[in-house]
């Protein structure tokens, strides 16, 4: 073969597989987030920073961050490849359950057009553990919603955009709190958003955690004027049905605290201390508060699983520059040991004001 053929040949070989790629990812194809899991203390996992799917044709970008890069309307998610516990590469994340999905749409978009103009859709992706929304609230917070009354009460009209958000229960349940009410409803209507407004209502277990229908898990996280949540359905591992996920985990936290002092020495092990400043970009007070919230993720994903306090001295985390992390578990009782998979990814949101960090647990059955 001639050169000027074999040059030929060579650069409509690389048209035809960049060609190819692209369509795959647009089909949510989890190639790309294929990888290969270490012992059952080892986070595996690709960092979504390296390919996130498309959204009703709105492409997901490199970062999270970026308060118009994502589109709300997202009502599908590719599913995400990790180790050997994958569901099937051709499955599709649908939160609506039976419900059509063009009357899924129709009522999400009515309820999220009845929001107002100060609470927005701060982003709607796919992350590799499930689908991850975020909401935000660009005013005072006062604006949006109900405040107390002279009495110590609080009434909400009959007309608040509330009770189209929100199941009748909840709206009874948050009407209730009083410190942690807004914080409440943030972090509820991102979940609500996540799930494509249920009919049933999303409230606490007796371990705090949001009470989502069986057949999904969910978490919720929450900073000052912004709420993010995660979902995902029930998945089992296509060639051992045993090793099913039990458990997701979501936290959003800052990535600096001007004038604070540090909290390493409290939250981190000396391991962890001494192994700080290996991040590329990431100051090490950053790394510090990414190491806090990677570790509430991961609790909140293995709490279903473990069902016991975890101190923050009782398990070691390390982030690795990829956006993927491992940890181990230190733990008197061995607990972990009943964890088969687990995958943890962080990631900056908004111009590098926020650590976004998700988890998830697998275990060899359900857990009742």
């Amino acid at each position: 073969m001639s050169r000027e053929y074999s040059v030929l040949f060579l650069g409509v070989f690389w048209l035809t597989l960049t060609l190819h790629r692209n369509s795959v990812a647009t089909c949510f194809s989890v190639d790309g987030w294929s990888s290969t899991l270490m012992p059952s203390t080892r986070v595996a996992g690709l960092s979504s920073s390296r390919m996130l799917p498309y959204y009703r044709g709105a492409l997901c970008y490199r970062s999270f961050g970026g308060r118009q890069t994502f589109h709300r309307q997202a009502t599908s998610l590719g599913v995400r490849m990790i180790s050997t516990v994958k569901p099937s590469s051709t499955a599709v994340v649908d939160t609506a359950g039976a419900v059509p999905r063009d009357v899924v749409s129709r009522r999400s978009d009515e309820v999220l057009s009845s929001l107002p103009g100060s609470l927005k859709t701060w982003f709607d992706i796919s992350v590799p553990e499930g689908r991850c929304v975020g909401v935000e609230v660009t005013t005072n917070e006062n604006d949006c919603f109900p405040q107390d009354d002279f009495d110590g009460t609080t009434t909400i009209q009959s007309d608040h955009w509330l009770r189209s958000a929100f199941h009748p229960d909840e709206v009874e349940f948050g009407r209730t709190l009083k410190k942690t009410r807004n914080s409440f409803w943030l972090g509820r209507l991102a979940l609500r958003i996540a799930l494509d407004f249920p009919d049933y209502p999303i409230l606490k277990d007796e371990y705090g955690r949001p009470q989502v229908k069986e057949d999904f898990f969910g978490s919720i996280s929450h900073k000052a004027d912004k709420g993010v949540a995660i979902v995902s359905p029930s998945v089992t591992d296509d060639r051992n049905s045993d090793i099913v996920l039990s458990g997701v985990g979501i936290d959003l936290e800052v990535t600096s605290r001007p004038g604070r002092s540090s909290i390493a020495k409290r939250i981190l092990t000396e391991n962890e201390r001494q192994s700080l400043g290996n991040l590329p970009g990431i100051t090490v007070d950053e790394e510090v508060l990414l190491r806090f919230s990677l570790k509430e993720a991961i609790y909140k994903a293995a709490h279903p699983v473990l069902r016991q306090y975890v101190g923050f001295q009782e398990a070691e985390v390390t982030p690795y520059s990829d956006g993927t992390a491992s940890c181990t578990w230190l733990l008197d009782t061995k607990a972990d040991r009943r964890i088969a998979n687990l995958t943890a990814h962080w990631e900056k949101l908004v111009d590098d004001e926020y650590f976004l960090t998700s988890a998830s647990v697998y275990t060899k059955s359900p857990i009742g």
